[in-house]
């Protein structure tokens, strides 16, 4: 999914389908909830500009699969129910079906390395 930034002051700043907040670094950061909320109710959490989320997933995506972050740091992955770890490779479930994961972000973290 693209995302258009909107410069704007003050936080929450808006972009083309949802907000997000950002620190005086301009680094996306906020400590009461999600620093980017789209629309269609994607939320990601950043603690400055770092993916993070001691108290859950630092990414809910629309589908309702999950990512968990912690100091920017991947944890663990779910996806559709399962549960994949740091050092499991989603790929060997197929989770896409079509696209292999290495093409996308969630394939770039496992493949990497």
């Amino acid at each position: 999914m693209w995302r258009i930034f909107i410069v704007t002051e003050g936080n929450p700043h808006y972009m083309v389908g949802g907000r997000y907040w950002m620190n005086e670094n301009n680094e996306l950061h906020r400590e009461d909830g999600p620093a980017i909320h789209d629309n269609d109710d994607h939320r990601e959490w950043f603690i400055n500009g770092e993916r993070h989320n001691e108290n859950g997933p630092a990414v809910i995506y629309i589908t309702g699969n999950k990512e968990w972050w912690i100091n920017n740091e991947f944890i663990k992955l779910e996806y559709d129910g399962k549960i994949y770890m740091e050092d499991e490779n989603p790929c060997d479930a197929c989770i896409v079906g079509v696209v292999c994961m290495e093409e996308c972000d969630l394939g770039k973290i496992f493949h990497s390395g």
